[in-house]
């Protein structure tokens, strides 16, 4: 089961060089270029997702979660994949 991850907004000056747009396939390891502190921060939702779960305040599937950097937030939608 595949999560797919994308960056929708990027503030400030994000360290890695996270832009929106960029998108990454999750399937059982860290997707490669993604930023360690920010996916240590998707891991529980990716999670929660591949055992089928969708929080109440998703909007249409879309899980969002941002990177722990508060001066430079990165905003990433999680989703199942449709295959």
């Amino acid at each position: 089961m595949k999560v797919l991850v994308e960056v929708l907004d990027q503030r400030g000056r994000c360290q890695c060089g996270h832009r929106r747009g960029e998108t990454w396939e999750t399937i059982g390891k860290t997707p490669e270029g993604i930023c360690i502190a920010a996916f240590s921060s998707l891991i529980p939702w990716i999670h929660i997702l591949w055992d089928g779960h969708n929080p109440e305040w998703s909007e249409d599937g879309l899980v969002k979660v941002s990177c722990p950097d508060p001066k430079n937030p990165v905003v990433f939608g999680l989703r199942m994949s449709p295959d």
